[in-house]
């Protein structure tokens, strides 16, 4: 199966950008593409290469979750056996953005030998694993494994396709959670974290009312004039019409169940003094104890046309490893280019330009147009490709 080709890519992306907003939805993430690549278990964790440990605990630096592995064996895999696990004993073969079968880190012909097979997978009824290093900081790393019985056979060419189409948007996650999360919650340190964000990001209770914006999203108000608070504290258009389809988009994002569903959320454009302003209004976490006091909320990003990063076909290229003509392609659509002008500015044909967009649609993990919009609009290449935590 080509997931690029089917409706499985397009949900799982938007999971796990659900996720990054709320940490408790990993485990059905990890279930959803456990059952994509016929895996029994799943986890996603940190591992330190230089001492073989591992961190099963979600902090604000760290994700872990996991799905078919029962309790004591997590504990004794964290105490012991990650200090076992021959499948990591090289960092070599494991770089950052890498996908790799097990067979491929340690013989399948030599794995019942070992005290990892022996004392831990067994007992788990697990022999052949598909892991992905999501991100590596000197010899920390953050991995994604999914594991299934020997009987199953080995993963093979589609799962590993897949799970090279999902890194980037678990990276993206990874490094979301790390700006705005503690612990589940948003802090007063996130919101000090949310500053240093180049995009715009507003979040808003489900009446509208402001609850928190940054400040690039306060400069793109101030400059634009396209959204504004208004006496009473709600979030308002630059006209009434625009203000009532806002509205209504909020208190979709802020509907019961919303931040877990498979969403990715309405993209609005207002227009400004300068242009045009994109607004995607998404699904937020419920958070009780936050500097904010919350129930359901909606995350708004905001960008400019004007303030797109200049280097946001490059970020485009090194990210969905699109071709030079893709990312402009995708970098005119982000700034509210129809196919049609696009061809006419390129002076190709339509035909060229609609191969171009099936391209970018698979790379890119979406169904339609708009979709790679928001999927752009959400991702790592609108932080300017910046994946690594605040320092």
């Amino acid at each position: 199966m080509q997931y690029d080709e089917t409706g499985v890519l397009l949900g799982l992306i938007e999971r796990i950008h659900c996720a990054a907003l709320d940490a408790s939805l990993w485990p059905g993430v990890l279930e959803d593409i456990g059952r994509a690549v016929d895996a029994t278990a799943g986890t996603i964790h940190s591992h330190d290469f230089a001492d073989s440990s591992a961190n099963l605990e979600t902090t604000a630096t760290n994700i872990a979750a996991f799905c078919g592995i029962d309790e004591p064996a997590l504990v004794s895999y964290a105490a012991h056996y990650s200090m076992t696990n021959v499948w990591t004993a090289n960092e070599d073969t494991l770089p950052a953005g890498s996908a790799v079968l097990s067979s491929q880190l340690y013989p399948d012909s030599m794995l019942k030998r070992t005290e990892f097979y022996g004392d831990w997978l067994r007992g788990q009824d697990l022999f052949y694993a598909l892991g992905s290093v999501v991100e590596k900081e000197d010899s920390r790393a953050i991995k994604l494994s999914f594991l299934r019985p020997e009987r199953a056979g080995q993963f093979g060419e589609a799962e590993l396709q897949l799970a090279r189409l999902l890194m980037p948007h678990v990276r993206t996650a990874v490094a979301v959670h790390r700006r705005i999360h503690r612990l589940g919650q948003l802090s007063q340190s996130a919101l000090a974290a949310l500053e240093l964000l180049p995009q715009g990001v507003i979040f808003v209770a489900a009446s509208g009312r402001l609850l928190h914006w940054n400040g690039a999203a306060r400069e793109v108000s101030r400059r634009t004039g396209s959204i504004a608070v208004a006496g009473n504290g709600e979030l308002r258009a630059c006209t009434h019409e625009l203000s009532l389809k806002l509205a209504a988009a909020i208190r979709r994002a802020c509907e019961p169940g919303t931040s877990g569903a498979r969403s990715p959320g309405t993209l609005m454009k207002l227009p400004s003094r300068e242009g045009e302003v994109q607004v995607l209004v998404a699904p937020a976490a419920a958070v009780d104890n936050s500097p904010f006091p919350m129930g359901a909320a909606a995350a708004l990003f905001v960008t400019e046309n004007a303030g797109t990063p200049a280097v946001l076909a490059d970020a485009l290229r090194r990210v969905y490893q699109l071709s030079p003509a893709e990312a402009a392609l995708a970098e005119a659509l982000v700034n509210g280019k129809s196919l049609k002008a696009f061809a006419a500015e390129r002076n190709v044909s339509m035909n060229t330009v609609k191969t171009q967009m099936k391209s970018v649609t698979a790379k890119v993990g979406a169904k339609r147009q708009v979709d790679v919009v928001r999927t752009i609009l959400a991702g790592p290449a609108m932080l300017n490709g910046s994946f690594e935590p605040p320092r």
